[in-house]
């Protein structure tokens, strides 16, 4: 996918507010995961469970308002986190045209680590409490993304 605009924002205001605080927030301190979100989100969508659906027209990414309502530093690491699955599953589709997308090369516990390791240097260019980054480490291997039973 090409680089696009800032994903379109769906919610209540409140909801609105915090996630465009937390793009801003990427945009300043990491231009780089900004660029990630900006190419590979279409849309953030307030719903009951957090999880991205890449393989939909714009890839939307589903946050709920407990994990976008935690702090503006976590709503930014969770949305870059799940960039960062639209990414893994969007490069793989570029790269075998008219292949269906396995589930393991995007949302599997390999992506998943891959994307927790995105989501904590994240945090640490945001200025994220260390607090927040030993969360995040305590669900680096992976199982993080099972427990929540999304994507």
């Amino acid at each position: 996918m090409p680089a696009g605009a800032e994903p379109e924002v769906v919610g209540s205001t409140a909801f609105q507010a915090r996630v465009q605080q937390a793009l801003a927030l990427l945009k300043v301190r990491d231009p780089a995961a900004h660029a990630i979100v900006k190419a590979y989100v279409g849309r953030i969508e307030q719903a009951a469970r957090s999880g991205m659906r890449a393989y939909v027209y714009p890839p939307t990414f589903f946050l709920t308002d407990a994990a976008a309502n935690y702090s503006v530093t976590w709503a930014a690491a969770v949305i870059a986190h799940d960039s960062c699955h639209s990414k893994l599953y969007h490069d793989y589709r570029g790269t075998h045209p008219g292949v269906e997308v396995p589930r393991r090369e995007w949302a599997g516990i390999e992506s998943e680590v891959r994307c927790m390791k995105h989501q904590m240097a994240v945090m640490r260019r945001i200025g994220a409490s260390q607090r927040k980054i030993d969360h995040a480490l305590a669900n680096a291997d992976g199982h993080y993304g099972s427990d929540r039973g999304v994507r």
